[in-house]
């Protein structure tokens, strides 16, 4: 059975946690705040064929930013729709301190455009 939430009293020192198609919407992610040594993160098929179309696809605003070692991010199949607007990414600052990352899936979205210099961070790393 798919969940909606992310589950409490995560292991602190947990490495890769994988959350992948599950129905979690992403409104209330505090309790990443508490694996702070996750290297690999996988949020991928969440929103997706439990979001309708119409629907923009919500990330709150820093919710990545106390993941200072994380080095995958995946965030493929969620419906989201713009970068900078309306997911994790509306505050710049949010990628930038992801200073580790490496691999950032965002394919099979609906994202049209960026109006954010969001990857120049990347531009000289192996960011895939």
């Amino acid at each position: 059975m798919a969940s909606s939430k992310i589950p409490r009293n995560l292991p602190l020192i947990l490495d890769k946690l994988m959350l992948e198609n599950n129905k979690i919407n992403f409104s209330n992610m505090s309790y990443l705040a508490g694996i702070q040594h996750v290297k690999e993160l996988y949020l991928s098929k969440n929103y997706y064929y439990w979001n309708p179309c119409e629907t923009d696809f919500t990330i709150g605003n820093g919710t990545f930013s106390l993941l200072n070692n994380l080095k995958v991010l995946m965030l493929a199949y969620n419906n989201l729709t713009q970068l900078l607007k309306g997911n994790s990414f509306r505050n710049a600052q949010t990628t930038y301190e992801l200073k580790n990352l490496s691999v950032l899936n965002i394919g099979t979205n609906l994202i049209v455009r960026s109006d954010s210099p969001i990857f120049s961070k990347f531009s000289n790393s192996s960011l895939k």
